[in-house]
């Protein structure tokens, strides 16, 4: 819900999901993100996709009132976990790693 004069955006991610929760060390992790406006005019909005609490990548968008769109923003992470989430809206765990055992 939107409330009117508090600066809140009309436009919400409806869902995000990463397209792979392991990947290399090097490799490209990306989120496949699903955002509405659900506003009563034209929006644009700054999606920002965050690792561990870090924006680590932006996509400006525009969206037509009541218009739904898809899109994708991707990172190359450094090896370790990271919980992932688009403006607030979780998108799960990414794990990464170079795939060798490790040695003890």
């Amino acid at each position: 819900m939107f409330a009117l004069g508090t600066g809140a955006t009309p436009v919400g991610v409806t869902e995000t999901t990463l397209r792979d929760e392991q990947i290399e060390t090097g490799e490209t992790a990306t989120a496949d993100v699903t955002v509405e406006n659900r506003g009563n005019h034209r929006a644009e909005h700054t999606l920002e996709l965050i690792a561990d609490g870090e924006v680590v990548a932006t996509e400006n968008i525009s969206l037509d009132t009541g218009e739904t769109a898809e899109t994708t923003l991707s990172f190359e992470p450094l090896e370790g976990e990271y919980a992932m989430a688009v403006d607030g809206t979780e998108a799960g765990t990414l794990i990464v790693g170079d795939g060798e055992p490790t040695q003890s």
